[in-house]
């Protein structure tokens, strides 16, 4: 993170306190308001392209989990059974089991 992104956060001159409260509010120039909306908002999109893989990955999980398919599944019109095999679910719920007997 560049050092000159937070310089105008940590400085004092910029919090004022608010009357009858015990908060302080930031008393910001115009191009201070631009840089911070613009650093949030760079900060939330680095976030959330961070998660993707992740969220993918647990989407996927999921679905295994509760027996459905994805949507990049397709069967043809020959395939008569479509049965979902919960392997993932057989797994999770010994392994759960396991650790309960392990723990009590």
């Amino acid at each position: 993170m560049a050092e000159n992104e937070n310089t105008f956060l940590n400085a004092n001159h910029i919090y004022e306190d608010v009357e009858g409260e015990q908060g302080k509010t930031l008393k910001l120039k115009s191009e201070q308001t631009r840089g911070l909306v613009g650093l949030i908002k760079k900060r939330f999109s680095n976030a959330e392209r961070a998660r993707l893989g992740e969220e993918s990955r647990w989407l996927s999980a999921y679905q295994n989990f509760r027996g459905m398919y994805g949507k990049k599944v397709r069967f043809r019109e020959s395939e008569k059974s479509r049965v979902f095999i919960k392997v993932t679910k057989t797994k999770t719920i010994a392994a759960f089991g396991q650790l309960i007997d392990v723990l009590c």
